[in-house]
């Protein structure tokens, strides 16, 4: 007994020892105190201010752009602005018209500015007025990625403010892929009517990183030389009416492409065909091509009323890219009906896709337990983006509840992970499927995703 008196003595000691202890001033502070962003660490910090760099301009009621979330943050204080730098500093853009220019004082300034080490894109404005002979000071530029050159209707409309004449569009060109030589990916979309014929100068050489090629209504001179650019293996088209695609792509071209995009605009009635078709006429593709990823887009114009027409014409076009070996990945947009037959016969003709998407143009024909029937065939199907589904007609706004919806397509495609659904009317969601050790769908998760590349163009 006396033992167990003992103990208890000093275990009443010891409390009573603890709890005369006084607290710690900053622990309590800590607790007391919320937890603030500039608690993370600065890697941390980082991440945040990317996804920030993400967000787009909010326009005010006037149209006049308010600064970007970006800028807010970082002017809040020295360590967010000192983390916020590479991303607010990574794109800058020439002046567009003479009187926006700064003095040769306040260019030279800003050519030595600390900041533009962090520079990765340049866009440069279709009337940019007069560009810059002496590239003595343009070596700040040097680790530039990607060059954008865009049109812009500034303060006139095109043909009101049409581009001066010592800086037409193939000027322009020589001028960008000269200038930034070790840029990895380039970027034209000016006015049709701007590019001339590439002439006898040939391409800047060499381009040793450039990867990516994004045109728009470029002469066809143009055209074959950027597709004779050995290191290029990501090729982005848009057109109106011009030449074919075989009168530039060759089969060296097939053999070295990853990914490749090409919009058109809808049929002309004067033309008698399709726009697509006289793209694609005559072109043949080598059974080696290394093509993973295809986009054909029919562009809508809002001046003209749509016209709805069978997937199997627009098919029919897409034959002369099915059964590559490489074939992943697959994106049509065009204002067309598909019925449970077209679906089956897209994925004989390819099917190897583990991607396939279908814009929201897209309208649907027949049952839906029909086309998850068709769409099965797609064996190696892991994405998918389409319109929804209804459960009676094309006018019924009765949906499939989401969630029930993916678990039934996720029973029919064994290997889907991701489906997103979208419609004219309604944003695009997505879902993403969780499966047991056996790969039965159990789980189904509204996701949102984000495209981290800070240098696209929307």
């Amino acid at each position: 007994m006396s033992d167990l008196a003992t103990n208890g003595d000093h275990d009443s000691s010891s409390a009573g020892s603890r709890a005369s202890t006084p607290a710690d001033p900053a622990k309590e502070q800590q607790k007391q105190e919320p937890f603030r962003l500039l608690d993370l660490p600065t890697e941390i910090l980082s991440v945040v201010l990317h996804y920030v760099a993400l967000l787009k301009f909010q326009l005010a009621e006037s149209r006049r752009p308010k600064p970007s979330p970006l800028i807010l943050l970082g002017s809040s204080c020295r360590r967010l602005h000192h983390v916020a730098a590479p991303f607010i500093w990574r794109n800058f853009s020439l002046p567009q018209f003479e009187d926006e220019k700064p003095s040769l004082d306040d260019a030279e300034a800003l050519l030595k500015h600390p900041q533009l080490r962090h520079l990765r894109s340049v866009r440069i404005p279709f009337g940019a007025g007069q560009l810059p002979s002496d590239r003595s000071n343009m070596a700040i530029f040097s680790h530039v990625d990607q060059i954008d050159i865009w049109e812009t209707l500034g303060r006139a409309e095109p043909w009101l403010h049409p581009p001066p004449p010592h800086a037409p569009g193939s000027e322009l060109i020589w001028w960008a892929l000269s200038t930034f030589p070790s840029a990895r990916r380039f970027s034209y979309r000016a006015r049709i009517s701007g590019v001339l014929p590439l002439g006898q100068r040939g391409i800047p050489q060499p381009l040793p990183n450039l990867v990516s090629i994004s045109l728009r209504a470029c002469h066809v001179t143009w055209l074959r030389a950027f597709a004779s650019i050995p290191t290029v293996t990501s090729f982005d088209l848009s057109v109106w009416i011009s030449s074919p695609v075989s009168e530039w792509a060759d089969d060296d071209f097939w053999r070295r492409i990853r990914h490749f995009s090409l919009e058109v605009p809808p049929k002309y009635p004067s033309l008698g065909r399709d726009c697509l078709q006289i793209a694609l006429e005559g072109l043949t593709i080598p059974t080696d091509s290394t093509l993973s990823s295809l986009s054909i887009k029919v562009r809508l114009l809002l001046e003209r009323q749509a016209k709805q027409q069978g997937f199997q014409e627009f098919h029919d076009q897409l034959l002369v890219f099915r059964n590559l070996p490489q074939m992943r990945a697959l994106l049509l947009d065009e204002y067309t009906s598909l019925t449970p037959s077209d679906v089956e016969s897209l994925a004989k003709d390819f099917p190897l896709l583990q991607t396939l998407k279908f814009k929201d143009r897209t309208v649907w024909q027949g049952g839906k337990s029909c086309h998850f029937k068709a769409i099965s065939q797609f064996t190696q199907l892991t994405k998918l983006e389409c319109p929804r589904w209804t459960e009676d007609s094309l006018d019924s706004e009765d949906f499939t509840e989401p969630e029930d919806l993916v678990l039934q397509l996720a029973e029919v495609l064994p290997k889907l992970e991701l489906l997103g659904l979208g419609g004219k009317y309604s944003v695009e969601q997505c879902y993403r499927v969780g499966r047991d050790s056996e790969g039965i769908p159990r789980q189904v998760d509204a996701v949102e995703l984000y495209d981290l590349d800070l240098d696209r163009r929307d």
